[in-house]
């Protein structure tokens, strides 16, 4: 079981023993904790949280401890609802007579889960959403990491790269990147996983979400 103080200093012996940048060593690895969790979409952070509409409501607030929403589903209808935008929601007329009935999209804004097009009616529906669970952040050297054994490396290997990159040498920084993806193509522990494409000077990630 690996902790906070093992691995931030591990990260620091990687990058030349950098004793002058601790502080922003163990931000990094923090950081990169976080964004593994996103880019991956780990099975064991996927959390389920079910709500009920109200009628002439849109807005529903997250739980707290939401990273980012995955994908939304009508339990009562069994089928899942579109991901749109905030600039589709603003141009729908929202004072026509057909406003209300079954929401059909969703987006997130803030910390508000958006459903639209339609506005629920009186008929209450029950909507699950599924999100990456925020992690709180790794401060004392005894706090245990917590993800499973097998993202320590990527972890390390991500956090690596944002100290690279912010010592100015981007290409030891995308080296290291490259590192972490291909642990994680090779291990094949990418949960929803489909691509990771690394370019010359920037990362373009590609995400696959399943519906459930």
């Amino acid at each position: 079981m690996s902790n906070f103080g093992d691995m931030w200093q591990e990260v620091r012996l990687s990058v030349g023993d950098r004793k002058d940048i601790d502080t922003e060593i163990k931000s990094a690895l923090n950081d990169a904790m976080i964004d593994i969790g996103m880019m991956f979409r780990i099975r064991q952070l996927i959390t389920p949280n079910t709500i009920t509409t109200t009628e002439g409501d849109t807005e529903y607030v997250l739980a707290t401890e939401v990273l980012d929403v995955i994908n939304v589903r009508n339990d009562d209808k069994h089928i899942p609802l579109e991901k749109g935008d905030s600039h589709e929601y603003d141009s729908l007329e929202h004072d026509n007579s057909d406003k209300y009935g079954e929401p059909r999209k969703w987006f997130v804004d803030g910390n508000n889960l958006i459903l639209y097009n339609q506005t629920s009616d009186d008929s209450e529906f029950s909507v699950t959403y599924r999100y990456v669970l925020r992690l709180s952040d790794m401060i004392n050297n005894a706090d245990v990491f917590p993800l499973p054994r097998e993202w320590v490396r990527p972890t390390k290997l991500l956090a690596k790269s944002y100290v690279f990159e912010l010592l100015g040498q981007g290409d030891k920084a995308l080296a290291a990147f490259q590192q972490m993806s291909a642990t994680v193509a090779t291990r094949n522990i990418g949960g929803y996983y489909e691509k990771i494409h690394a370019k010359t000077s920037s990362v373009d990630f590609g995400y696959y979400v399943e519906d459930f």
